[in-house]
């Protein structure tokens, strides 16, 4: 965390649909080698913890209770990890059900997030199933916590307040207007995407595109999980690519139907800041209604890089790049110097 990076990963593991308690294990294991690896924030897929394409089983009161008391396990088993988890939860409020984010830290429920925009076109069928998260943060109880639940929360860790994480769920990212325009503009520098994003032919190259461009246009650190092995129904195939960007900058991914998901890269959360600082749109955001929940020790650590850091940034590592770059600096010169020769009638 020592100079603003810090170490993220995405994972998509195998799934079990409908079986709650298999898959808070196997969201242990991967806290565990998130730990290890040295990184301070997991991102799991959309609804992992009871799998997406659960049906008409959501709407089982059992499926339901399963899911809050395998969290429950969760919670007590990773109580002694520093590991930032967000993992997908069907979450029952007000005798509506709703496609959610949990997030955890060192035990404790920090707080829920619900899917604002929900697909009901072409393969998608979630408005069957959910509602739209509520407008304003509300208290809620869950796993014995009290935390809230809405869309509009910031997590900081506090040995690195650049550091500000927000999240949206899969459909999210897809609309003209993502959540994570308001959520960078109230401050957020990382945002988290928990996807169940069905592959189709050239699905993901356009996936890719879009998260880049969705990185750079918010100048945010973007950390994509996507739904893998296990999700399965008779018209979609779900292949784990997941994602790590840095202001539209592919830092790490994993290829579709790739055998080990687990990508891990460090996001550079102090320069993000700074570009930012020289944006002044970003002075005009708005923080109505949101709440900001700091977490963890002050205490820093080092940060082990695993992606590249240019020592000559303006400066092309490639000589063709480099000369194409030298070739446009005169040209944008020579206009510039034509142009002020007409205007003096020389």
């Amino acid at each position: 965390m020592k100079d603003g990076f810090i170490k993220v990963a995405a994972y998509s593991p195998r799934v079990a649909v409908a079986d709650p308690t298999a898959n808070a294990a196997t969201a242990i294991d991967a806290c565990r080698r998130a730990e290890q690896a040295g990184a301070k924030l997991l991102v799991l897929p959309e609804l992992f913890l009871s799998g997406y394409t659960c049906g008409d089983l959501f709407f089982q009161t059992k499926l339901l209770a399963d899911c809050e008391q395998a969290l429950t396990k969760l919670l007590a088993e990773t109580a002694d990890t520093d590991v930032l988890t967000l993992i997908g939860i069907p979450f029952a409020w007000c005798n509506r059900l709703y496609n959610c984010v949990a997030v955890l830290h060192g035990g404790r429920l920090l707080g829920i997030l619900p899917k604002t925009n929900i697909p009901d076109y072409k393969e998608f069928s979630e408005g069957r199933y959910f509602c739209k998260g509520p407008a304003k943060n509300v208290p809620v109880r869950y796993c014995g916590f009290d935390v809230l639940f809405g869309a509009k929360q910031i997590f900081t860790l506090r040995a690195l307040p650049a550091f500000r994480l927000a999240a949206e769920i899969c459909e999210d990212v897809w609309v003209p207007i993502p959540p994570c325009s308001a959520h960078t503009a109230a401050g957020a520098t990382v945002i988290a995407n928990l996807s169940a994003s069905d592959e189709q032919a050239g699905k993901a190259a356009y996936r890719r595109a879009l998260l880049s461009a969705t990185s750079a246009r918010h100048i945010c650190g973007y950390v994509y999980s996507s739904s893998g092995a296990g999700e399965s129904t008779t018209d979609l195939v779900f292949s784990g690519n997941n994602f790590v960007f840095e202001n539209g900058n592919v830092l790490a991914e994993s290829a579709p139907f790739a055998k080990d998901s687990f990508t891990v890269s460090e996001i550079d959360c102090e320069k993000l800041q700074n570009e930012r600082r020289k944006i002044t749109s970003y002075t005009d955001a708005s923080t109505d209604g949101y709440a900001y929940i700091e977490y963890g020790e002050t205490a820093m650590e080092e940060t082990v890089l695993t992606r590249p850091v240019d020592p000559h940034p303006f400066i092309p590592a490639s000589k063709d790049e480099k000369n194409r770059r030298c070739e446009r600096v005169l040209e944008i010169q020579a206009h510039g110097l034509a142009h002020r020769i007409e205007a003096a009638h020389a």
